[in-house]
């Protein structure tokens, strides 16, 4: 069996199209570590680093940087699920004190054009 003109240009068109379907699906870019509370939303840096959120917030709260990850550290809300949520670092990962009305979430440049969620 021979290999045609025709039958390469269909191979290079297979690997162009599974190259742009990869890069349409998967979210890119730097990302960004972001803080919401009820006044807004900033960026943090992810340099090594932690933040009181009481100024911010009107809580005991303390995010902490590290590694390239973030997590809550300390809050003094009632059941703890924002610290035992853990460190965050990959697109979309988030960690959210729903009775401090705070989050930490990791944003990536093309995420509204990526996937709707991924389970684990």
């Amino acid at each position: 069996m021979r290999i045609k003109a025709a039958d390469i240009i269909v191979i290079i068109l297979l690997f162009c199209s599974v190259f742009f379907i990869k890069n349409l699906f998967i979210a890119s870019g730097a990302p960004v570590l972001v803080l919401i509370t009820e006044k807004g939303e900033k960026e943090l840096s992810f340099k090594d680093q932690l933040y009181d959120l009481k100024e911010e917030t009107g809580h005991e709260m303390i995010v902490e940087v590290k590694d390239g990850k973030a997590r809550i550290k300390e809050s003094d809300c009632p059941n703890q699920i924002c610290v035992l949520t853990g460190w965050v670092s990959s697109c979309g990962d988030a960690a959210v004190c729903i009775p401090n009305k705070v989050a930490v979430y990791v944003k990536c440049e093309n995420e509204d054009d990526g996937l709707d969620a991924v389970s684990r």
